[in-house]
């Protein structure tokens, strides 16, 4: 699977995972029966988890979804997953935040241009994803790095003493002939990956934090026998 297909439907944010099936508030027995999962009014049905795994199991060696535990590690990590997009896209919800129909389509534009003639279409067959559905995920992943956007990225500070050890730390300090030059201003690009990084670190926190605010329900039957 490419490197696009992959972080669309790792929603982008596959550093970004914290361990959430602890917090759920009850077993599900008054779910329906193809439903697995509810947070608050957000449902995830058996059918959709199972759409989603075949192409999560796209990215694997055939050999290696032979083994019982790999394949089971694969399906108890995408419903961590998928219960974090439940949760952020209550978020998004609560702020306000969305995707609007021009905004996804300027993103679809800018990732098929990246694309020679047909090769876009080939790698969705390739992967078994229906432009529809990669779509849907796409807008899905696009919602969610908004929310980290706002709540997190945007609130991180970054003291001067801070940007000089990082620049220090990640730039090439020399003139090109291997002589030692002195420390220069942390450039854009540095102070962003600092920025993303600290969010990252404060991601698991908050994601704990704002977990409590909503009712989430695992269909423990539905989840069993999806297991195996």
């Amino acid at each position: 699977m490419g490197v696009l297909f992959r972080k669309t439907f790792l929603f982008l944010f596959c550093c970004f995972v914290a361990v959430l099936l602890a917090g759920c508030s009850s077993s599900g027995r008054n779910l329906p029966d193809d439903c697995l999962l509810r947070v608050d009014d957000l449902l995830l049905s058996k059918d959709d988890f199972n759409n989603i795994l075949d192409i999560m199991k796209a990215a694997y060696p055939y050999e290696a979804l032979k083994d019982e535990k790999v394949l089971r590690e694969i399906k108890v990590q995408l419903l961590k997953q998928l219960t974090e997009e439940l949760i952020l896209t209550k978020r998004a919800d609560e702020l306000g935040i969305t995707v609007s129909d021009d905004e996804l389509e300027k993103a679809v534009d800018s990732i098929r241009k990246d694309y020679p003639n047909g090769a876009f279409e080939k790698a969705l067959l390739e992967n078994a994803i229906t432009f529809d559905m990669w779509k849907k995920r796409l807008k899905k992943a696009m919602l969610i790095e908004k929310v980290i956007n706002r709540e997190l990225v945007e609130k991180v500070r970054i003291s001067p003493e801070e940007a000089r050890e990082y620049y220090r730390r990640h730039h090439d300090h020399t003139d090109g002939k291997g002589q030692e030059t002195g420390p220069k201003a942390p450039d854009i690009a540095l102070l962003k990956q600092l920025r993303r990084e600290k969010a990252q670190q404060a991601y698991a926190g908050w994601l704990r934090k704002i977990q409590k605010n909503y009712h989430i329900e695992l269909n423990e039957n539905a989840w069993k026998e999806i297991l195996g």
